[in-house]
């Protein structure tokens, strides 16, 4: 008997995925082998992203030149709404709106559409409320049309909602990271009014790479994950199909971010979100380690 499956099909879950340009701008990713994109290759994607559907692209200052690089495709860029950030390391509410007239400039957006804070942690210190209402007037003087706050699971997402009240999160969820779906945050923050971007799908590739090629810091997460890539396998799926589609099918995701290098790999994952999968525990593909869940955690701080 074939498994009952869950989750809407088709146009609509591809139609939520989120293109994320840090490839555009570095070579971004742990297990990216094929280093920044062409900006010809970044033209090739956005056409192909169009034509799915995809509406959404996620940016940032910190993401090398993407920024320049989606200002220099206009005609490519015109039919997605972009998210970008504020500058990252140590900043003030100048820094902030001279970085949202920078993105702005970059991108040749005006009105900017998303704003987030990139770095939450600014948010918790003696400069938050300052930060924030720099935001919050970049909005009231028409540069942004929307603000939030891109956020890790350790900073209390649902705290920093409660607090700011910003009308986008981008969180990081995936499969092996289910944190923010079993503490009721996801649910929390729907109730709040909060549009949720989620991050980290493929937590960097970490569970297509091979042992020992994984960072030495969570090696020792190696055979776990080849349990997990097992298990998934069991089920009649692709790791690409699992990772995707449990993504798309949590009803408080609105948008799934998730990074490409090239048409291929785009037209795969739109593939991968038009299966749905089967109703089995997936709670119980989780890892339950935060540094191997924190991908700024793998490496060894330097002495």
């Amino acid at each position: 008997m074939a498994p009952e499956l869950t989750g809407d099909t088709g146009a609509a879950r591809v139609a939520r995925i989120g293109i994320g340009t840090a490839q555009f701008g570095l070579a971004y990713g742990v297990s990216n082998t094929s280093g920044q994109v062409s900006i010809e290759t970044a033209a090739v994607i956005l056409k192909r992203a169009k034509e799915l559907g995809i509406t959404h692209l996620d940016t940032a200052p910190a993401y090398g030149n993407s920024e320049v690089v989606l200002g220099g495709l206009p005609a490519a860029a015109a039919s997605f709404a972009i998210s970008t950030k504020t500058v990252t390391g140590t900043a003030d509410a100048a820094a902030v709106a001279a970085g949202i007239a920078r993105s702005a400039e970059h991108l040749g957006r005006h009105p900017l559409d998303i704003v987030l804070i990139h770095d939450a942690t600014q948010l918790l210190g003696p400069r938050g409320d300052g930060l924030w209402r720099a935001l919050m007037l970049a909005q009231d003087q028409g540069l942004v049309r929307e603000i939030g706050i891109s956020a890790y699971t350790h900073h209390d997402p649902l705290a920093l909602a409660q607090r700011f009240r910003p009308q986008v999160m981008q969180l990081p969820l995936s499969l092996l990271d289910q944190r923010l779906i079993t503490d009721g945050t996801f649910a929390r923050l729907k109730d709040l009014g909060v549009t949720i971007h989620a991050r980290s799908i493929f937590l960097q590739g970490l569970p297509f790479m091979d042992a020992d090629k994984l960072p030495p810091r969570i090696r020792s997460v190696a055979p776990r994950l080849a349990a997990i890539s097992h298990a998934i396998e069991a089920q009649g799926l692709s790791v690409i199909e699992a990772l995707t589609g449990f993504a798309l099918d949590q009803p408080e995701i609105d948008v799934a971010v998730i990074g490409v290098t090239g048409v291929t790999e785009l037209d795969e994952i739109a593939d991968a979100a038009r299966k749905p999968l089967p109703k089995v525990a997936w709670g119980e593909f989780t890892i339950d380690d935060a540094t191997v869940l924190t991908p700024s955690l793998w490496w060894e701080p330097a002495s």
